[in-house]
C-alpha cells in the first residue's frame, strides 16, 4: 500500500480482487505524486499492527495494585482508582478472557484478550475489596 501511494508510477488497475476499486480510486488523489489517502491507510495500518506486537510482546492487560488499576499502553485508557470502580466482571467468550469493568461514573468498557488467570485474580480482589467496605 506504501509503494502505491508513495511511487507514482505504479499504476493501480480495478481487478476481481476484493478492494481493488477502492485503492485503484484512491490511488489517483495524488500531491506532487503521493497519494495522500494511501499514506494515510498504510499509516493508520502500520501503528496498528505496532500496537498489537507491543501487546503480544506485553500480555498483561491490566495490572491491579493497592492504588487501582493500570492498563497495558496499547489499551490508551488512564489509570483508575478502586474509588472510581464500581463493578468488575470477567467473561469468556469464544476461548478469549473479556474483563468488563463499570466506573462510578457510569462509563463502561471491555478489555479483551486478558490473561485467565489475571482477570479471576483481579476479579476476586475487587469482590474482597468490595466485602470490606
Amino acid at each position: 500500500m506504501a509503494l502505491i501511494a508513495l511511487i507514482p508510477a505504479i499504476e493501480v488497475e480495478p481487478s476481481s480482487a476484493r478492494g481493488s476499486e477502492l485503492i485503484a480510486y484512491l490511488a489517483q488523489f495524488r500531491w506532487q505524486g503521493i497519494s495522500i489517502p494511501l499514506v494515510l491507510f498504510a499509516a493508520a495500518v502500520t501503528y496498528n499492527l505496532g500496537q498489537m506486537a507491543r501487546r503480544w510482546i506485553d500480555e498483561t492487560a491490566v495490572l491491579a495494585d493497592d492504588e487501582g488499576l493500570r492498563f497495558h499502553p496499547s489499551i490508551r485508557k488512564d489509570p483508575l482508582g478502586w474509588d472510581e470502580v464500581r463493578h468488575i466482571r470477567a467473561e469468556s467468550r469464544f476461548g478469549a478472557m473479556q474483563l468488563h469493568i463499570l466506573t462510578v461514573a457510569g462509563k463502561r468498557f471491555r478489555i479483551t484478550p486478558c490473561d485467565h488467570d489475571e482477570v479471576r485474580a483481579l476479579v476476586a480482589r475487587f469482590a474482597a475489596m468490595s466485602d470490606e467496605t
